[in-house]
């Protein structure tokens, strides 16, 4: 449909081959920040305020990664991440927030990698594009 809408033969196969991110975030600001860089990088994101859409998303558009922000308004970004590794468990799920985490609770719900908020986008692109299997 966006090739006829386009004008452009195979903007659909074009779009489909671009690597996918989904966002949750608590803070727009952020969002915003992230979400550009990853554009910037011909990436197709996703941005949602719930956790409940992001993991719609994750099961719907299999992305490539995954960064929830532990403080969503609906559930944790934790339990969020304990849920999406279970239904997918080779996605890659960063985990963003304030306060350092341990590895021990990364581990335990499957979250790669963990970042803080105020951590510059260039770092979770070099997270994201090393691991393509959940590791801790």
């Amino acid at each position: 449909m966006a090739s006829r809408l386009n004008g452009v033969k195979g903007l659909d196969e074009a779009m489909d081959s671009r690597p996918c991110l989904i966002v949750g975030y608590a803070n727009s600001a952020f969002a915003v920040r992230w979400g550009r860089f990853f554009r910037r990088q011909g990436w197709s994101v996703h941005l949602t305020p719930t956790a409940a859409e992001a993991r719609r998303l994750a099961n719907e558009l299999s992305p490539d990664a995954v960064v929830i922000d532990v403080e969503m308004p609906d559930e944790t970004g934790w339990l969020t991440a304990a849920k999406l590794t279970q239904e997918c468990p080779t996605l890659k799920v960063v985990l963003v927030g304030a306060r350092a985490a341990r590895r021990e609770d990364l581990r335990d719900v499957g979250a790669s990698r963990w970042l803080s908020r105020d951590e510059e986008p260039e770092v979770a692109l070099a997270a994201i594009s090393t691991r393509r299997l959940v590791a801790v």
